[in-house]
């Protein structure tokens, strides 16, 4: 992106002279420049001093690969992601989780805010939460085995 930024900018500059070229009235044509550029202007300039975190999946998946068993399951939420990060390519995250073994749950999407607390609550009385690990939003939660139900 370093390398594309002067490019970027000529483009912008080319499209702010043919806008401003196509309306009639130069305090019209600077209006609306305004109203495009200001905003996200702004923006960036706000982020150039409050930084926003990204989630980080490699120190959740370095954690889920230290800590797993060979005869673990896995659900991933985006399994690109996880096979980008993962040292070992030989996933089971592809597979239903079998009841009878321990159950980890990897979310690795930016657009999420790590594992729904309701769904853990969910997964609770079925299955013990045994710990898990996050890192700015991305998250390794580890599962027992299923409980027997008493009915």
């Amino acid at each position: 992106m370093v390398f594309a930024a002067p490019a970027v900018f000529l483009s912008v500059g080319v499209g702010i002279e043919a806008v401003r070229e196509l309306i009639a009235r130069p305090l019209y044509s600077w209006l609306l420049l305004g109203v495009l550029l200001v905003p996200q202007s702004a923006l960036a300039a706000y982020h150039l001093v409050v930084p926003r975190y990204r989630h980080e999946a490699r120190p959740v998946i370095e954690f889920y690969e230290a800590q797993r068993r060979p005869d673990d399951g896995v659900v991933v939420q985006c399994v690109a992601e996880f096979e980008f990060y993962a040292t070992n390519r030989d996933l089971p995250a592809i597979r239903t989780p079998d009841p009878a073994r321990r159950l980890w749950i990897i979310t690795t999407s930016s657009g999420a805010k790590g594992f729904d607390p309701e769904a853990i609550a969910k997964l609770a009385p079925h299955r013990p939460y045994l710990g898990g690990e996050q890192a700015y939003g991305a998250g390794a939660y580890l599962f027992g085995p299923e409980i027997p139900s008493s009915r």
